[in-house]
This record gives C-alpha cells, structure tokens and sequence, in this order.
C-alpha cells in the first residue's frame, strides 16, 4: 500500500498471551493490568536468563570468596572476643589468687597455694591446699574430700578428686578438679581425721566460675 507523507506510526509491541481455549472460557475477564503485570513478569525472567548466562562473579564477591577460603581454619572470630561471659555478672564467687585462704565453721582453714591452671579453667585442674585447725595448727593427720557443686544447676561432676598429702606442714595435692560446665561453682572441702575419715570436723568452701 502507498502512503502519502509520512506513514503511520508503528503500533506498540503488546505481550500476547496464548492459552488453551477452554481455559479462556473458564477464567474471568482480564483486566489491562494483568496483562501489564504479565509483561513486566515475563521481561524480568527474560532479563534474568541473560544474567545468568554471564558466568563471570563480580571483582569484590571474588576477593571475598578468595579470602575466605585462604583464611587459617583458626582465625579468630571477632564475634567471640566481643562475646558476654557467664560470669560478667556473677557476684558470688571468689576471685582466685595463689594463697587465698577459706575458713570453716568450726575454725579449719584451707589455703589455696596453687591451681594449676590459675584460675580454675573449665576442665581439669590440679591444687595444692595447706590444712590448720582452729589453733593455727598445721594439720597432717587429715583426711580430706572435694566435692564440685554447681548450686545453680543441682549438679556436680563425674569426676572424682584424688587426695594425697604432700609432705609436712599440712599440705595436701588434690587432683583432678573437674569444672567441665561454664557457670559458678561451690568446691567443697570436707575435713575430717584420718583415723575416722567418715566423721566431718569442718567443711570449708571455695567459690570460682567458670567462663
């Protein structure tokens, strides 16, 4: 056909949507907008099909992956340095320093000479206590028992503390103290004479947590 001037404008693309006969007759009426939304859906999943087909990842995302998969299976995480302990807020326990001294009811005290590790670390720990009695008097004829104690959980450990004296001077090494949980625990000294180890003259306890 010859056109005179300028010839007409082209008519706009339009998405054409094609269905089953059947299934036009059994949908409502459409309105413009769906058709626009379909548009605008079907553009996106197009555009989204080229993207895909470009395999190369930007520069920052491939540093990051190189940096992550280099990085020493030990490095620190900064999350956990900034992370709350449980005993931030304990008001409880006793703060450890080689030669703390405890005391009893009944006028016993133990010091705490060494831990080792200093503080009690969760896990296991090896002490050395010095034992008087109520007169100052350095006791080597006792027979003592350790009994971790987690008062807020109802619970102790498994693990049972050895005694063995040390020499004069009152002293004795218990060995292991197991703290295995973070949270306060009691660790309680139980003193009684050797001669009648089932009888207990005094208790004393300490008080530590664990991180």
């Amino acid at each position: 056909m010859t056109y005179r001037g300028s010839p007409p404008a082209a008519e706009p693309a339009r998405c054409v949507e094609f269905s089953h006969p059947a299934a036009r007759r059994s949908r409502r009426p459409r309105s413009p907008y769906d058709a626009a939304v379909r548009c605008a859906l079907l553009a996106l999943a197009l555009a989204g099909v080229v993207a895909c087909d470009d395999h190369a990842a930007p520069p920052a995302l491939d540093a990051a992956v190189d940096a992550a998969v280099d990085a020493p299976p030990d490095a620190p995480i900064d999350a956990a340095v900034d992370a709350p302990s449980v005993c931030d807020r304990e008001t409880r326990a006793d703060t450890y320093q080689p030669g703390m001294t405890r005391t009893g009811a009944a006028g016993f005290t133990a010091a705490l000479l060494a831990s080792v590790p200093g503080p009690p670390p969760r896990g296991n720990s090896a002490w050395d206590l010095r034992l008087t009695d109520a007169a100052a008097v350095a006791r080597d004829d006792l027979a003592l028992r350790i009994t971790p104690f987690m008062p807020d959980h109802g619970h102790g450990t498994a693990v049972v503390a050895h005694v063995t004296a040390a020499g004069a001077d009152g002293r004795y090494h218990v060995a292991p103290v197991n703290l295995w949980m973070p949270g306060l625990w009691s660790i309680r000294v139980a003193v009684a004479d050797a001669a009648a180890p089932t009888v207990e003259l005094d208790a004393i306890t300490f008080w530590f947590c664990v991180p």
